[in-house]
């Protein structure tokens, strides 16, 4: 980070933090601005000024003091709160937000008093006003071939890659997936050797198949065992860097970065929003092709049943702001507000993906992960955002990119599995293959976590939790594991306690909880 007299940087690009905030006055769209970021001018500037970029996926907050004369912004909401000395007040559209769809959505966060800072915009507090302009634009774009369109990806993708890891080591989190396996096919054709490391146990479908890649092209690898008894172990550092609003049965983004070993000076590179050329929400082959028209109200009612609060809330019948069906209903029509109105339905759902899902929740990850190593994606780049809403659906299904450039940079990755079926990557580009069920042993142990006693103890007795949801529901869900409001739950026990801990701090009273 530059110093205090210097403009700063939260996040990464090739452009000076002064180049960035020089570049609205210099008509320079932000989509083409390199990177993923936030930037702000010295807080003696006059106006002070920050800058978010195309979408600024690493999570940073912003709030004004008690009497409204200063400006603080930092990168969690507890640090926010401690900086401004405001108190902790719980907004539980966030909370209802968070158990709906694993995280919170626009600028809102667990307290009601600090706001996550927009994407491309400019902010500036200046005599006592804050004021917030949006800097995205829509150029007029000369028409671009397929071909022409993916030969300016592949270019892009190797050009972020290759000037991000400039004289540095590198390292990469490898599954079995097509993300992390472009990535390796990039490094790769850059000449550049990464350490990998994967998640899960050796029975796990990542662990098997990124052994047998690692071992193949001479890569030396590690695999990450997750132990149940971390969760509890590493809680509140977890809540502390994601602002409470990632799940715990989450978590183990954080638990595998700490346990990679990456070397601390490496480029970690991962492989967020890779979804947005893969039709994350609707990879539906055909049906996909033959809706791809359907208007984008579509996409908000589709969004509204696959959240649902039958699926979501805990049975009728309970206390507290989790059993809220008034309240869940008001934060699903909110989730359908910010799904774009100007395109067809499965364009809105990838904007509502990038812009909300990867934002938020991967954001999250971006968080855990940047407390061990600086992270990279090449996918969180405006001008990545730029060609890849210009790709044709039928390069986005079954991802036919990711294979087209994958064979471009290095095709005997190719002959891997994705599954443990053991099909190569290079033999699922057939018609219908979105039919076939892909089997996958994951790596996910929060199921254990669930049967820890200290966990049980804390879902039953926590006062904290009170204000959520009753004790005799929570009990319910333990029985029943209901595995995402358990996640929830615990999530919301340690922002309690840093909640608590912050009020007292500031000699504040604490709000009566619900029982």
């Amino acid at each position: 980070m530059s110093s205090p007299a210097s403009p700063s940087l939260h996040g990464f690009s090739t452009s000076e933090p002064s180049h960035i905030l020089e570049s609205h006055t210099d008509h320079v769209p932000i989509e083409q601005i390199p990177g993923d970021f936030i930037a702000w001018s010295t807080p003696h500037a006059a106006p002070h000024t920050l800058v978010t970029s195309a979408l600024s996926a690493l999570p940073y907050f912003h709030t004004l003091s008690p009497d409204l004369k200063t400006w603080h912004h930092r990168p969690t909401v507890v640090d926010c709160l401690h900086a401004s000395a405001r108190p902790w007040e719980w907004n539980d559209e966030a909370a209802m937000s968070v158990l709906l769809l694993g995280h919170t959505h626009g600028t809102q966060t667990l307290a009601k008093s600090v706001s996550r800072v927009p994407a491309a915009s400019q902010i500036t507090f200046d005599q006592g006003q804050l004021s917030s302009t949006p800097l995205s634009s829509s150029p007029t774009l000369l028409p671009m071939s397929d071909a022409e369109i993916i030969d300016e990806i592949s270019d892009l993708l190797v050009t972020i890659v290759r000037d991000i890891s400039l004289g540095a080591p590198t390292a990469l989190s490898l599954s079995a997936g097509y993300d992390s396996r472009l990535l390796l096919a990039i490094l790769l054709h850059l000449g550049l050797r990464p350490t990998l490391a994967t998640m899960g146990t050796t029975e796990s479908t990542d662990v098997a198949v990124a052994s047998r890649i690692a071992k193949d092209v001479d890569l030396p690898h590690r695999q990450v065992s997750l132990d149940p008894k971390d969760y509890l172990l590493h809680a509140r550092e977890i809540v502390q860097l994601t602002s409470g609003t990632k799940t715990a049965d989450n978590w183990h983004t954080y638990l595998f970065a700490r346990e990679a070993g990456f070397d601390p000076s490496a480029i970690h590179w991962a492989g967020s929003n890779g979804e947005f050329v893969r039709s994350y929400y609707f990879d539906k082959g055909c049906l996909a092709l033959a809706s791809q028209m359907a208007p984008s109200q579509l996409a908000a009612r589709f969004l509204t049943l696959k959240n649902s609060i039958a699926r979501r809330l805990p049975p009728t019948g309970g206390k507290g702001l989790l059993t809220d069906r008034a309240l869940a209903t008001s934060v699903l029509a909110s989730i359908s507000a910010r799904v774009p109105k100007h395109t067809n339905w499965l364009q809105a759902l990838d904007e509502f993906y990038a812009f909300e899902r990867v934002r938020h929740f991967i954001g999250n990850g971006l968080a855990l992960y940047n407390r061990f190593n600086r992270t990279f994606s090449p996918f969180l780049d405006g001008r990545f955002l730029q060609l890849a809403r210009r790709l044709p659906r039928k390069w986005k299904l079954n991802s036919r990119l990711h294979r087209t450039l994958i064979e471009r940079f290095c095709p005997k990755l190719l002959d891997y599995p994705v599954a443990a079926d053991g099909i190569p990557m290079r033999a699922l580009n057939k018609a219908g293959s979105w039919l076939r069920r892909q089997p996958v042993t994951g790596y996910s142990v929060f199921g254990q976590v669930c049967d820890l006693p200290e966990f049980i103890e804390i879902i039953q007795e926590s006062p904290h939790l009170d204000h959520f949801l009753d004790r005799k529901s929570r009990s319910l869900a333990l029985q029943n594991k209901r595995s995402g409001l358990l996640g929830a739950l615990l999530a919301f026990h340690h922002a309690g306690i840093l909640r608590e801990e912050h009020n007292r701090s500031i000699s504040m009273p604490q709000n009566s909880p619900v029982a």
